[in-house]
């Protein structure tokens, strides 16, 4: 190759807006490019023949190994992002470079020598960009999550429930896929604010929630539809099997108690349950159907079950 070709080659080499380092079969530095010699405040001359580990002795040095051993037998290029390691070569000169690095294998002509030409790219804009989409990603993840949930509950709030019933009806009546609708509320609830105080109504409330999520099946939803009644919509089960864990849900709520100063209070709770049905128009009807069947059970004694049913 001519004098100008060399020249060249040199040119593009140290004008790329990229580190390389070149590394013999021993991992000694043959050559560096001026993107490294500026970060290291070092000319490519002083180092040469020295070793990698000796010249940058916070590399990770047994991880190194292993990955220059894979390239130099698998003659594979091999990378690792800033997502992987941040900061593989700590460079002096000032602020923390966050790097993509990628190991290139390079045959040393008329030898079975491979050099290894290591490649780093400064990816700290582009990775404090992502970091920063990542953390706005968390942010409105969580104001969601804040905005469909109920703060004392923690359960979906009445918002957040009554869409994900008309969502769900609407995918029952293109997939012809059984839905109920359970509504339950708390016996006696206003009974138990007025003698032990709304703390104790509170404790309460929480209670029921924890009880009733803590048995909750895939494809099922639970909100707090308002004050002490609760919705849980059922989708995929059998009649047989929504009323089976409807009553389980029932036992377990009317099984505990909450403990205070005054004494036990007692907790029970009633269910009214309707199945969707096609020609159902809208979700208030829906809503409405199971709303009949609650009144019902409640008047028929309280902490029980009823299945709607127009007769």
């Amino acid at each position: 190759m001519s004098q100008i070709g060399f020249g060249l080659i040199s040119e593009i080499f140290n004008r790329i807006d990229f580190g390389m380092i070149l590394i013999d079969n021993h991992d000694k530095i043959v050559i560096w490019n001026d993107f490294v010699s500026r970060h290291c405040q070092k000319d490519p001359a002083s180092v040469r023949g020295e070793d990698l580990f000796e010249v940058f002795p916070d590399l990770p040095r047994t991880w190194l190994n292993v990955k220059f051993r894979g390239v130099r037998q698998l003659r594979n290029i091999s990378k690792v992002s800033w997502e992987q390691r941040p900061v593989l070569f700590n460079f002096p000169s000032g602020g923390t470079m966050l790097q993509d690095c990628d190991f290139i294998p390079v045959n040393n002509p008329g030898t079975d020598e491979v050099y290894i030409c290591i490649i780093i790219k400064d990816v700290s804009e582009s990775a404090k960009n992502k970091m920063e989409l990542n953390e706005l990603i968390k942010i409105n993840k969580s104001l969601e999550e804040i905005t469909n949930i109920d703060a004392l509950t923690e359960v979906f709030n009445r918002r957040s429930i009554l869409q994900a019933l008309k969502d769900k009806m609407s995918e029952a009546r293109d997939n012809a896929e059984p839905l109920y609708l359970c509504m339950f509320d708390l016996d006696h609830f206003k009974n138990i604010n007025d003698t032990y105080g709304h703390i104790v109504g509170d404790r309460v409330l929480k209670y029921v929630s924890q009880t009733v999520s803590s048995l909750m099946k895939k494809d099922m939803l639970f909100g707090r539809y308002g004050g002490e009644e609760f919705m849980i919509i059922l989708q995929g089960e059998t009649l047989d099997d929504v009323l089976s864990w409807i009553d389980e849900v029932r036992s377990c709520i009317s099984s505990g108690s909450i403990e205070t100063r005054e004494g036990s209070v007692k907790i029970s709770a009633s269910f009214g349950i309707a199945e969707f049905s096609g020609l159902m128009k809208d979700d208030l009807e829906l809503i409405h159907s199971a709303d009949v069947a609650l009144y019902r059970a409640k008047k028929e004694g309280r902490n029980r079950i009823i299945l709607y049913s127009q007769k």
